[in-house]
């Protein structure tokens, strides 16, 4: 199943950056943490986009939603939802 998070500006920049430019903000590190916890490899919804707001949105494939509520209790993540089974694929 694929779930959509929406995370808060400086995380979403800082996760989009490569890992060696500087340390993450701790938000971001916390998110990073919980995602390898979890076994989630968060990707960009939108890679490369200049739109500020469109940076913000990744995603992840998870055999779990029970994720969904690990997810959501971590700072830098302001929503998260999975995709409806009904939804076209994309």
């Amino acid at each position: 199943m694929r779930i959509t998070l929406e995370l808060e500006a400086e995380a979403a920049r800082a996760l989009q950056r490569p890992t060696t430019v500087q340390p993450l903000p701790a938000a971001a590190a916390e998110l990073r943490q919980l995602a390898a916890t979890l076994g989630l490899d968060l990707r960009p919804l939108h890679p490369g986009v200049a739109d500020p707001r469109l940076a913000t949105y990744f995603f992840a494939d998870v055999a779990d939603v029970g994720a969904l509520d690990q997810l959501r209790s971590c700072i830098a993540v302001v929503a998260a939802y999975a995709k409806p089974a009904e939804a076209a694929p994309g």
